[in-house]
Parts: C-alpha cells; structure tokens; sequence
C-alpha cells in the first residue's frame, strides 16, 4: 500500500484526523447505549432529548403485599 496525499497540506497548516471530530464516550454513553465514541451533535441530542420517545429511565416494580422497607433497630 503506498499512501498519497489528494492535496499537500501548507507549512504550518494544522492536519485533521477523523478522530478529531469524536470525543470518548462518559459512563452514562458507553454502559447505557453502548457507544464507546461519541460526537459532538450525538452529544447535543443527547442533551436535548432529542429523539427519545415515550417513557425512559429505570422502572422498578414493587409489590404492595410484600414489605419492601424494613426497619433495623439498634440497641445502646
């Protein structure tokens, strides 16, 4: 393989790679939606809750009949 530049870049141009455009992904990113990168509009997306669609986030289901709390007591 031999590489060949489509355009010669200037003296003192600054080169892009195209990983300049990713950015590593927070905890939320790659354990929730798998991503291991993440771009800039991804992120913005992300924040404005675009694209989500009806209920999200973590539903738990408790039974009524059961006792979900219970209470420790210490004794002095």
């Amino acid at each position: 393989m031999t590489p060949h530049l489509v355009r010669p870049a200037k003296p003192g141009q600054p080169l892009r790679t195209p990983l300049d455009s990713a950015k590593p992904s927070n905890d939320a990113e790659f354990f929730l939606l798998g991503n291991l990168e993440v771009n800039a509009d991804m992120q913005r997306r992300f924040a404005e809750g675009t694209g989500i669609v009806g209920p999200f986030g973590h539903i738990i289901d408790l039974k009524p009949e059961r006792t979900n709390v219970r209470k420790k007591i210490v004794k002095p």
